[in-house]
């Protein structure tokens, strides 16, 4: 049985952290944020665009591979994650505001169309989809489609 939490304490004070320096911040090349709240990658510093770059894509794999839609909460906590990530290999430890973390966030919305873009041209071969504009090829599609929706749901592999 574990001691009371009391007794594990340690009565020796604490020596004091040396304070940590401050993080570098990114830098923009008019010398200042611009006026407005839409931020591109092309107001930063070469050096501050890179991390940014870095970090959009691995968001964007993350996007692909492991959430494709996650709650905000998560984008923000995934965000700061793959920005710390990204500081750390870079050697470069900079801050994080919060319109990089937007822009790093936001990028999941490209991350989406771009898979979508990549995958739609097999799904109509994969599930024998047919072209044409026709009532009769859209009933057919529109049937399979729901059939599809269904086996999916008996199985359990549908978004909540």
């Amino acid at each position: 049985m574990a001691p009371p939490l009391s007794l594990t304490l340690s009565t020796k004070t604490h020596k004091r952290k040396k304070a940590e320096a401050p993080l570098a911040k990114a830098e923009f090349v008019a010398g200042k944020a611009p006026g407005g709240t839409r931020t591109n990658l092309k107001h930063y510093t070469e050096t501050s665009k890179k991390l940014i770059q870095r970090a959009q894509h691995i968001y964007e794999v993350h996007i692909w591979t492991r959430a494709g839609y996650p709650g905000v909460e998560l984008q923000v906590q995934v965000g700061k994650e793959i920005w710390d990530r990204v500081c750390m290999e870079a050697k470069s430890p900079t801050e994080l505001t919060d319109r990089m973390l937007n822009m790093i966030t936001k990028y999941g919305v490209h991350a989406r169309s771009s898979l979508r873009d990549k995958v739609r041209p097999h799904v109509a071969g994969r599930y024998q989809f047919m072209a044409g504009d026709s009532d009769k090829i859209k009933k057919r599609n529109v049937k399979k489609h729901k059939m599809l929706l269904g086996e999916c749901m008996e199985h359990g592999n549908h978004r909540a």
